[in-house]
Order: structure tokens, then C-alpha cells, then sequence
């Protein structure tokens, strides 16, 4: 083995050879059959338990809020349709209101300006002599707000005063 070629192909397979059984052993052929049949890790069963359970945990809140969630959307509609509701008589009344002023102010200027009494007394609006008050105004204000104190928060039950357990 006189050749530098040679010697150098015969380190390249031995580096090689050397390579190959480092990984064949680093791979533990032999150990995994046993390690099949072993038992689980406990903490890995435990982990894998309550994954399972906070999973159904969580499918359980989740269809709990979709229920709410549903019913406060019935409830909101339901108040808006009553909130219309009152609204929509609301200005009705406010017309009629109006309505009903301004023919009394007809009146009061078809007495005024012809001077003829009769015509004030016989409308179907006025039951008696015409009023002399000033004719009315609706007035639309916003709703009263009441202040509500409340009492003191009562002492906690725990003698502790850290907010850890």
C-alpha cells in the first residue's frame, strides 16, 4: 500500500464503515420492540385525559353561550319591536296634538277675523264658549334618570389580604 490513492480510498471507507454503524447503533433497532410493549408514560395518559376533558368542557360552553347568545337576540328584538311600538304612538299623539292645535287656531282666527262667535261655539272640537287660554304645546322630554347609590361591598370572607391563594 505504497499508492496515496489507495490509502486515501481505504480512510474514505473506513470513515464510511465507521459512519454507518454509529447510526445503526445510535438508532437502537433492538430497543424499540420492547418499548412498544411497555406501558404508557402516567403523566402522558393524564395529560391526554384531560385534554379530553377540557375539550368537552369546552363544547359544552361554547353551545351554553350559543343559547344565550340566542335568547338575549330574541329578547333585543322583542324590546326593539316594543320600543317602535311605543315610539310610533308616540308620534302619533303628537300629530294628532298638532292637528288638533291648529284647528283650534283656525278657530280662534276665524272668530277673530269675522267676529262672528257662532262659528267658534258651533265647531265640533269646541263643546262650550271658546277658551281663552293659549293653545297648547306639546313638548317631547327625555326620560328621567333616577341615581341609585348603592351599599358598601361587604367584608371579604378571607382573613387574607394578598390576592393569591
Amino acid at each position: 500500500m505504497r499508492s496515496p490513492t489507495s490509502r486515501l480510498y481505504l480512510a474514505t471507507v473506513a470513515l464510511l464503515l465507521f459512519l454507518v454503524l454509529w447510526a445503526v447503533v445510535a438508532a437502537h433497532p433492538w430497543g424499540s420492540a420492547a418499548a412498544t410493549k411497555a406501558e404508557p408514560d402516567p403523566r402522558l395518559v393524564a395529560l391526554d385525559r384531560r385534554q379530553r376533558r377540557l375539550a368537552h368542557e369546552a363544547a359544552l360552553v361554547r353551545s351554553e353561550v350559543s343559547l344565550r347568545w340566542r335568547d338575549y337576540r330574541r329578547a333585543l328584538r322583542r324590546r326593539e319591536a316594543e320600543i317602535a311600538a311605543v315610539r310610533a304612538a308616540h308620534v302619533r299623539r303628537l300629530a294628532a296634538a298638532r292637528a288638533a292645535e291648529a284647528r283650534l287656531a283656525a278657530l280662534r282666527d276665524a272668530a277673530g277675523s269675522t267676529g262672528a262667535v257662532s262659528a267658534v261655539q258651533s265647531a265640533p272640537a269646541a263643546a262650550g264658549p271658546a277658551p281663552a287660554a293659549p293653545p297648547a304645546r306639546v313638548v317631547t322630554l327625555p326620560p328621567q334618570v333616577r341615581v341609585v347609590t348603592l351599599p358598601a361591598a361587604a367584608a371579604p370572607a378571607t382573613s387574607s389580604t394578598s390576592s393569591r391563594p
